[in-house]
């Protein structure tokens, strides 16, 4: 019988753990459609499996409409879809060129000798160079064009902000929920709530405590409680 308990306790503390995290990846998620930095709606669909039917399903179900709406506003910008086609020609020539570098450097190693002797030493090592050099140069391209993209998305979400005002106080509400479903998950299981932090971009929500800086972002917990003890030396 103590055996069983005991074995319910572990699952239920190991369920805990697992959905407090989870909260804590939706809360930073939600928080950045707040600021109108997009997540793939993909990954948060992923993220939710197994969680079918739940509280935060539905919280999610509540916003998908509102994530979509934020998504598909940059496809009315001409200017952004020149720049996402270039982003992805230069990530797809990256790849080719890597395809391409990977089999000259095997082939380069299998016939080392054969190139030496037919093209002569400098052509032995101007081979894997070039291959390299190319490779390269189409990293930086690729990241350069993302950056660039990456820009004009942040440029076009800052002068549309207007347009999307319904959209962000929902994704803000939804945000709130799951940290007030995250307080109550972790006192509900004795965790310590130093251990499920999350970054937001906004440190204005109820019930969180901010613990540091990182990247620009608001590194945070849910308020810790305060015991009764500690209650009445506050009103002493």
């Amino acid at each position: 019988m103590a055996l069983s308990r005991t074995s319910s306790r572990g699952n239920s503390i190991r369920g805990g753990t697992e959905r407090a995290s989870l909260i804590t990846r939706l809360i930073s998620w939600f928080d950045s459609y707040v600021e109108l930095y997009t997540i793939d709606p993909v990954r948060i669909d992923r993220s939710l499996k197994g969680y079918e039917g739940t509280d935060l399903d539905q919280i999610w179900k509540s916003v998908r409409g509102d994530v979509n709406q934020i998504n598909a506003l940059p496809e009315k910008s001409k200017d952004l879809e020149k720049y996402a086609r270039r982003a992805s020609n230069s990530r797809k020539y990256s790849l080719i060129i890597g395809g391409a570098t990977f089999a000259v450097l095997i082939a380069y190693l299998l016939f080392q000798n054969q190139i030496k002797a037919a093209a002569g030493y400098y052509a032995e090592l101007a081979i894997p160079g070039v291959m390299l050099v190319l490779l390269y140069g189409m990293l930086m391209l690729t990241m350069f064009s993302t950056r660039s993209l990456n820009k004009e998305m942040r440029s076009f979400y800052a002068e549309h902000s207007g347009d999307l005002t319904k959209q962000k106080a929902h994704m803000r509400d939804a945000t709130q929920q799951l940290i007030d479903r995250l307080s109550r998950e972790i006192y509900s299981h004795d965790f310590n709530p130093s251990r499920f932090k999350f970054n937001l971009y906004h440190s204005n929500y109820k019930n969180i405590a901010v613990v540091g800086r990182s990247g620009g972002k608001f590194v945070s917990t849910v308020k810790p409680r305060i015991s009764s003890q500690q209650a009445s030396k506050q009103s002493t």
